[in-house]
């Protein structure tokens, strides 16, 4: 068995058949699936994000087991299982019993329910992400059944809201407080600070940058002229970037929109080289080798891609635009903060208009950053 941190190891000899692991990005996860796997593998699955299929594979070593992703997970069936694995299991948490009910969790609800006595292991960095239903999907897989009745109770209000057609379930404000004994009492939680001896700081920083206001907007729909208006605040950031870069040799620089990512490539080019990760990207993990490789560069990458991989040579990291899911800046965060290579850190969000700073306050609240709902309010 490969060396393990303490946390990994109190999980494990716990020798639990179903359970919710909830561990910091950065803190292993993967090592503790790997060996929680060793005596359930021969028929075992594993599903996970198409990004890290590869690297689950090659971690596994002599581990006996079937990588899939979540994609191919929902059109293919498994007889007898020995185990099933949920890597990023957010991504199957939406409510099981709500219209908003996804073909993901769907498939994994009734695979579990058909294999009552299956071993189910869910990782997960960001169990509750946008609502409490997200933390009741997950408890049900793992063979704790609340009646949604009473979970609906206790952390939604039946309300009649003014662009509502007729009344509907809305989370309570402090549901999120609310949430957490079971949270405590259920998942397995090992966050970064309580694995290591010393853990070094970080730094966040918000800068204002320039832009020019559109005169007009084309596009003729509230939600429509929201995204416009947030595409144009990104047009100017090349220049503020660079000035950072040159003050560190290495530089992790995120962005949510692609035309974006393009234009910044070009412009960052002129001062060093620049890697590329979004999700068009054939060969990732060859991108991310040399960008961890090379000695001064600026890694550029999609927001929606900060899964499964190690940045921890970078320890600056911009956010030129932010992505609208709050999940998905949490995974980007951890890509340059790695336990195995821990170091003082810095992230950089900049900011130009009003697009730009309701997306950043509602993530940092949290929560996911909801177009419709923030334009149905200006």
């Amino acid at each position: 068995m490969p060396s393990l941190y303490k946390h990994q190891q109190s999980f494990l000899d716990k020798h639990l058949d179903k359970a919710l692991v909830c561990f910091d990005a950065g803190t292993g996860k993967t090592l503790t699936a790997v060996e929680w796997l060793r005596p359930r593998q021969g028929n075992a699955i594993v599903v996970v994000p198409k990004r890290i299929e590869d690297k689950w594979k090659k971690e596994l070593g002599d581990v006996k087991a079937t990588v899939i992703t979540k994609e191919q997970w929902k059109k293919t069936d498994f007889i007898d299982p020995t185990a099933l694995v949920i890597d990023e299991a957010q991504f199957h948490s939406s409510g099981l019993f709500t219209k908003g009910r996804s073909q993901l969790a769907t498939k994994t609800y009734n695979f579990i329910k058909k294999y009552p006595n299956m071993p189910v292991l869910l990782l997960t960095a960001t169990p509750v992400s946008s609502t409490p239903a997200n933390l009741h999907t997950l408890l049900c897989y793992i063979g704790v059944y609340v009646p949604w009745n009473k979970w609906r109770e206790e952390f939604y209000n039946l309300m009649r809201l003014p662009y509502l057609p007729r009344p509907a379930w809305i989370p309570k404000p402090d549901w999120r407080t609310r949430i957490r004994p079971w949270l405590l009492k259920y998942a397995h939680i090992a966050l970064m600070g309580d694995c290591v001896e010393y853990l070094p700081p970080i730094t966040e920083e918000v800068l204002k940058t320039p832009y020019k206001p559109l005169q007009q907007l084309s596009e003729l729909t509230p939600m429509g002229r929201f995204v416009e208006e947030h595409r144009n605040e990104q047009l100017e950031k090349g220049k503020v970037i660079r000035e950072i870069g040159a003050e560190y040799r290495k530089v992790m620089v995120v962005a949510h929109f692609r035309e974006q990512i393009a234009q910044l490539e070009k412009e960052l080019s002129k001062d060093k080289k620049v890697y590329v990760l979004h999700g068009g990207v054939k060969d990732q993990e060859a991108v991310i080798e040399q960008a961890q490789e090379d000695d001064e560069c600026f890694f550029l990458c999609q927001n929606q891609v900060g899964v499964g991989f190690d940045a921890d040579t970078f320890n600056v990291m911009i956010f030129a635009s932010q992505s609208y899911s709050y999940v998905s800046m949490v995974q980007m965060k951890a890509r340059i903060r790695r336990i195995h290579a821990l170091k003082p850190v810095k992230y950089i969000y900049l900011q130009s208009g009003r697009c730009d700073k309701a997306v950043y306050k509602q993530l940092q609240l949290g929560k996911d950053f909801d177009v419709a709902e923030f334009t149905k309010t200006k």
